[in-house]
């Protein structure tokens, strides 16, 4: 039997790192006034690079466990795909190609067309690959309203891409996420890379994988800021994991560092 933990945290991380673009899912009524381009605040200048810390705290059995690293958000152009992950011709390249390396190890890699479309999210341990998923809703859309929710569902087949746990490429199942973005307000926030005006979002996403016949769904809470020109630059979220009778609560925070060229 597969270990679900490791797949609910890479979902995650393509949860929080596609965050934005899209349209619909609105409700409530909200003055003009509050109305905002959000690409102003998602889109980041990939001629850079991005460091964050990162604090992961867990919380359990009366214990608690602290662990800070670091994480580096870089891009690169990719003219093709690596054939193990399928055939990707319906969306073809060159690709803009980013890379998030956890203490210098490279940790996830997303594939996004011409198009902005993302045709591929892989990790140490998974894959998914656009033809395989669905969505709908499409989350905060370019011209969004501060106070206004904003939801998006999606359903991605997960593939194995650890050869030590089965089969690479193996098929394990599929997660669906259920996303509930909120933008709050435009504000001043100060992170160690300086501080900055950004759009602060809250987020309810509900991830529910099915591996190996195995069901698990863990809903996690929180919040994130963006800014014009360097996007995420800070976000902290909550969530439980009960395993053998014990529940033990996860948080974790990442903070913009530094931005340098390249």
């Amino acid at each position: 039997m597969k270990n679900l933990f490791p797949v609910m945290m890479v979902i995650l991380g393509f949860t929080i790192l596609s965050c934005g673009g899209g349209g619909g899912g609105g409700s409530g009524d909200s003055p003009s006034s509050r109305t905002f381009d959000a690409l102003e605040y998602f889109l980041r200048d990939t001629t850079k690079s991005y460091t964050f810390q990162e604090t992961q705290t867990a919380t359990g059995n009366g214990q608690t466990r602290s662990m800070t690293l670091t994480k580096t958000f870089s891009y690169e152009l990719a003219d093709t795909i690596p054939q193990g992950y399928g055939d990707f011709s319906d969306y073809p390249g060159p690709y803009r190609l980013e890379i998030v390396s956890k203490d210098g190890q490279d940790h996830e890699l997303t594939y996004t067309d011409s198009g902005n479309t993302i045709v591929l999210e892989a990790d140490v341990n998974t894959f998914n690959r656009i033809y395989d998923n669905t969505s709908s809703g499409g989350g905060i859309p370019s011209q969004a309203v501060l106070g206004q929710s904003y939801s998006s569902t999606a359903r991605k087949t997960i593939y194995n891409a650890d050869p030590d746990a089965g089969y690479w490429g193996e098929e394990l199942g599929f997660s669906v996420i259920t996303s509930v973005q909120k933008p709050l307000a435009v504000e001043e926030i100060t992170v160690p890379a300086g501080t900055f005006t950004a759009l602060k979002i809250q987020t309810t996403d509900t991830i529910t994988n099915t591996i190996d016949g195995q069901t698990s769904s863990t809903v996690y809470t929180g919040y994130r800021w963006y800014s014009e020109d360097h996007g995420l630059i800070r976000f902290s979220l909550s969530f439980s994991v009960s395993t053998n009778e014990v529940s033990v609560q996860y948080t974790i925070t990442d903070e913009l560092v530094s931005v340098t060229e390249g």
